[in-house]
């Protein structure tokens, strides 16, 4: 979710050969031989952690069981949890999110962009961009995933 506090376009940009949207810039979609066409990933997994400032982990819970139904309810949106460390009730917070494609991240990204400066002031360090994911091709270690071409492998 930090990815998009200073970027106000969702709108793909050429860098080095590579296309990547600007809400999200730190994760090319994909090599270009040529040309400005924006080639689809299949699902994105953004994982975050967020290290709530102290005494104000209950209030960041709070922010994100806020977002959470607006969030799950965008287009493109495959899930949204939020995770502590076993047993620990002061630690930091996982944030794990997937999306249908790149392109549905970037708009959730855009989407969010407001709510940043409201999760920035819980946060006891700047956030910082998601890690982004993608399916591992002709893995079997990513099933019942979209694997681009609108085919899901056999899930659990």
């Amino acid at each position: 979710m930090g990815s998009v506090a200073d970027h106000r376009s969702a709108a793909p940009h050429r860098s080095q050969g590579v296309i990547s949207c600007t809400a999200a810039p730190h994760f090319p979609i994909c090599p270009v031989a040529g040309g400005d066409r924006t080639i689809r990933t299949g699902a994105v997994v953004a994982v975050s952690t967020m290290e709530p400032r102290n005494g104000r982990r209950e209030d960041l819970l709070e922010v994100l069981a806020d977002l959470a139904p607006r969030i799950r309810a965008e287009p493109g949106c495959l899930h949204y949890s939020v995770h502590r460390a076993r047993g620990d009730t002061d630690g930091p917070l996982l944030v794990i999110q997937m999306f249908a494609s790149i392109e549905a991240f970037t708009e959730h990204s855009a989407s969010v962009a407001d709510q940043i400066p409201r999760i920035a002031a819980l946060l006891a360090t700047p956030p910082v961009p998601p890690t982004l994911f993608e399916p591992v091709p002709r893995s079997a270690l990513v099933e019942g995933i979209d694997n681009g071409n609108g085919e899901k492998s056999h899930a659990c």
